[in-house]
């Protein structure tokens, strides 16, 4: 068992069995590089934007998809992906404040960690979903910058939109 030594940007030094992080193509890359012979006595790989609460949750959720089929990003474009097929074990671990979940895309995307990736968005569509105009606008801090006239436009436009988008 190879293990990798990480620290976090809040100093806290994490040894993690390579078969974990192999769902990251960044440290996947960096080891085939490098070598995967590291020692015990090497110098931490440092996640400079990565804090230890993040890497935490990024290794549970490793370890439970740790025998995932691999991912294949050309399975997942179309015109519109699912929002509702995520595991229930994901639709759990998701459930969390919406900053962690921007905390956990970004380390996500730092790390290349594409499902993961794809679920935390899967998990904020889903959120989205069941909120109006208005929460939305709140919930990520938008200004409604529309005057009452454009405002009532609105729903043609998107009507004509999605006709032309979906037809």
């Amino acid at each position: 068992m190879a293990i990798i030594k990480l620290q976090s940007s809040d100093g806290i030094v994490f040894k993690v069995d390579v078969e974990i992080l192999k769902c990251s193509t960044t440290i996947k890359t960096m080891l085939e590089n490098l070598g995967e012979n590291e020692s015990d006595d090497e110098v931490p790989i440092p996640l400079p934007i990565i804090n230890s609460v993040i890497f935490e949750k990024i290794i549970q959720w490793a370890i439970y998809h740790i025998n995932d089929q691999p991912f294949h990003e050309e399975n997942n474009k179309g015109p519109l992906l699912k929002t509702d097929d995520m595991c229930d074990w994901d639709a759990e671990f998701f459930k969390m404040e919406q900053g962690m979940l921007l905390d956990l895309i970004e380390a996500a995307n730092f790390l290349d960690i594409k499902p993961m990736m794809e679920t935390i968005c899967k998990a904020i569509a889903q959120k989205m979903k069941k909120k109006t105009t208005e929460e939305l606008r709140n919930a990520f801090g938008v200004e409604n910058d529309f005057t009452p006239e454009e405002e009532e436009k609105l729903p043609e436009e998107i009507t004509s939109f999605s006709s032309t988008i979906f037809d």
